[in-house]
Order: structure tokens, then C-alpha cells, then sequence
């Protein structure tokens, strides 16, 4: 024996939701609509808060990411004209290689007060 094909639950509640003639007041047909419509619109209500929400954040995060970029811009600006300005022989000598030849000119000058200011070579 093959046993009956069981109704899925869904199927059930919309074959008794169907009216049948004259089974069902039509006053309690239009509220059971008006509560199902009620329901469509507090949920559309919500979707349409949530959307603009997402929205006002991805605005915001657009905001950020504009004024991260400007900065950026700027920066890489201020980089490029500092690598454009002409260069000294002091802007291009290493700290160190300045700090060795002061250290070098104050010994000069004391074993040589009289020398001039100028290097020997």
C-alpha cells in the first residue's frame, strides 16, 4: 500500500484561506486584507528606513574617502615641489658628512688658529 501524499502546511492555510460561497462574512474578509496590507506597509516602512540608512553611511564613507584622497593629492603635491626645488650642496650632503667635516673645521681651527677658513688640500 502506498501511503497518501502528505499536503504541505503551506497548502493547507491557503486552501483555508480560500472563501467558499457564502461561507465567510465580507466585513471579515476586508479586515483580514486591511491587516495583511497594514503588515506590507510597516514592512515597506522598515525597508525604506534601512535603505536610506545604508545610504547616509555609504555617504559618509564616500565623504571620507574623498577627503582621505584630497590629502593624499596634496601631500604627493607638496613631494613633488620639494623634489623640484633646486638643490644646495648643503640640502644634498648627508647629515653625517656635515657633522664630520664641522668636527674636522673646529680641529683645524685650533691647531691652526691663524689658518684661513678654508680647507687645506
Amino acid at each position: 500500500m502506498s501511503e497518501p501524499k502528505k499536503r504541505k502546511v503551506a497548502e493547507t492555510l491557503e486552501d483555508d484561506a480560500e472563501p467558499t460561497a457564502g461561507t465567510q462574512n465580507p466585513e471579515v474578509t476586508l479586515s483580514a486584507e486591511i491587516n495583511q496590507l497594514r503588515a506590507e506597509t510597516k514592512f515597506l516602512k522598515e525597508s525604506l528606513a534601512d535603505l536610506r540608512n545604508s545610504i547616509a553611511s555609504k555617504d559618509k564613507l564616500v565623504d571620507a574617502l574623498e577627503r582621505m584622497l584630497d590629502t593624499a593629492n596634496k601631500e604627493i603635491e607638496r613631494l613633488r615641489e620639494r623634489q623640484a626645488k633646486e638643490k644646495t650642496p648643503e640640502d644634498t650632503r648627508s647629515l653625517n658628512e656635515r657633522h664630520i667635516n664641522h668636527t674636522f673645521n673646529e680641529a683645524h681651527a685650533r691647531f691652526y688658529p691663524n689658518a684661513s677658513t678654508t680647507k687645506p688640500k
